[in-house]
């Protein structure tokens, strides 16, 4: 199951690093000039992460 990791400003890469504790494929995102609120950045990583998911079912 793809899983992707979101980190901005306030957190960093802490996301990913604990998600790979877990996860084989995590697809890191970090969104350096992001503080708590990235709803449209967020939105296109979502809709990725979404699609990537379709395409490995098939």
């Amino acid at each position: 199951m793809p899983v992707t990791a979101v980190g901005a400003s306030t957190v960093g890469d802490a996301p990913a690093r604990q998600l790979t504790l877990i996860a084989d494929h995590v697809n890191e995102h970090l969104l350096p000039d992001g503080g708590h609120l990235v709803p449209v950045d967020l939105a296109a990583i979502v809709a990725a992460t979404a699609a990537r998911a379709t395409s490995a079912r098939v």
